[in-house]
C-alpha cells in the first residue's frame, strides 16, 4: 500500500487552465478567435485558455471547454491536459473521471510530461478512476524521467511499499527518490533519510540520514523533524545537543507527530530546567526566522526520571 507514515499526503497536481498570458505572449483575442473558428488547433487553444483566465473576453468555462475540446479532438496536447482537468474537476462541463482520464492519457501519449505525472499519480491513487499501480508506475517514470520532481518522489514510495502489482525494490526507491530530494521534495527528503539510515538500497549513513531529515525538517515536515529530534538528541552521526534535538521534537510535537511527541516526552526526563528553556528560546527564535506562529500553549509532561543513556551504535 502507498499510505505510510513515512510521508505526508501528496496533494493532487492539478495543472491546468494555466498562467494568465504574460506581456510577452499577449495576443489579440478577435484576431485569435478569427482564426479559431477557422479551426487553427493553437488560436482554439488559446481562446480556450483566454476564457479560462478572463484575459480578453470575460471568464467563461463552458466556452473555455467548448474550445479545449475543438483545439483536443485536433490533437494539440495542451488542449488535451486542459480538457482533462474541466472533466476531473467539473468545471464548465459535467464532471466525469473516465472522460478526464481519456483527455489526460491523450495528452500523457504525445510525451507531455505534467500530464505523465497527473495521470501517474491518479492512477495509483485511485481517485475517481479504478487503481492500476502499475500502469501508475509506467507513467510516472516516464515523467520522473522528465525531471518532474512530484513523480520522480512517487514512483520512489511506489518502489520502496511495492504490492500492488509492483515488485519491492529499494534500490530503485532511493534512485527516484533522492533525484526528487535534490529538487527539494521534503516527502522524498524524508523517506531517502529513512533508506539510508537503514541501509536499504542504498548505503547505510547516519550522517547522511540526518543530513536528508533536516532538509525535509526545514520545509515543515513533521516526521522528519521527529526523526532530526531523534538523531540529534542520540547523538547519531553529531555531537548530542539537548536544546537542538528539543527544538525538532517540539515543532513534530506541536504537529500531532506521534513519534515526536512520544519521545520527546521521554526525553524531557533527562533534561535540565535550563536545557528546556533554552530549547524554548531557541524554538521561538526558529519560528520568528520561518514565520511560524506558535501553537496554543500545551503543558509538558514532567515525569520523575532520568531517560537512560542509549550507547552509540
Amino acid at each position: 500500500m502507498l499510505d505510510s507514515h513515512l510521508f505526508r499526503s501528496l496533494p493532487i497536481f492539478i495543472i491546468a487552465l494555466l498562467a494568465p498570458l504574460s506581456r510577452a505572449e499577449e495576443f489579440n483575442f478577435e484576431k485569435a478567435l478569427a482564426s479559431a473558428e477557422k479551426g487553427d488547433a493553437e488560436s482554439q487553444f488559446l481562446i480556450g485558455r483566454a476564457y479560462a483566465n478572463g484575459e480578453g473576453a470575460p471568464k467563461d468555462a463552458t466556452k473555455a471547454a467548448e474550445f479545449y475540446r475543438k483545439a483536443a479532438e485536433q490533437g494539440n496536447a495542451k488542449a488535451q491536459n486542459n480538457l482533462a482537468w474541466l472533466y476531473l474537476d467539473g468545471i464548465g462541463v459535467t464532471k466525469d473521471p473516465a472522460e478526464g482520464l481519456k483527455w489526460l492519457r491523450k495528452a500523457a501519449e504525445q510525451g507531455t510530461a505534467k500530464s505523465e505525472d497527473s495521470l501517474g499519480y491518479i492512477l495509483a491513487k485511485g481517485e475517481g478512476v479504478p487503481r492500476d499501480v502499475p500502469e501508475a508506475a509506467k507513467w510516472l517514470e516516464k515523467a520522473a524521467g522528465q525531471g518532474i520532481a512530484r513523480a520522480q518522489a512517487q514512483l520512489g514510495l511506489i518502489y520502496y511499499f511495492g504490492g500492488d502489482g509492483v515488485t519491492q525494490d529499494y534500490a530503485l526507491a532511493a534512485k527516484w527518490l533522492t533525484e526528487a530530494g535534490k529538487q527539494g521534495n521534503a516527502d522524498a527528503q524524508n523517506a531517502i533519510g529513512v533508506l539510508h539510515e537503514h541501509g536499504w538500497g542504498t548505503v547505510q549513513s547516519e550522517g547522511l540520514a540526518l543530513l536528508w531529515y533536516l532538509k525535509a525538517a526545514e520545509q515543515g515536515h513533521a516526521k522528519a523533524q521527529a526523526s532530526a529530534g531523534q538523531a540529534i538528541a542520540l547523538g547519531h552521526a553529531t555531537d548530542r545537543d539537548p536544546v537542538t534535538a528539543y527544538m525538532w521534537l517540539k515543532l513534530a510535537a506541536d504537529a500531532n507527530e506521534p513519534t515526536g511527541a512520544n519521545f520527546l516526552a521521554e526525553y524531557i526526563r533527562g533534561m535540565t530546567k535550563e536545557q528546556i528553556e533554552q530549547g524554548e528560546m531557541k524554538l521561538a527564535e526558529y519560528r520568528a526566522k520561518k514565520g511560524l506562529k506558535a501553537p496554543l500553549p500545551k503543558p509538558l509532561p514532567v515525569v520523575p526520571g532520568v531517560l537512560p543513556e542509549v550507547a552509540k551504535p
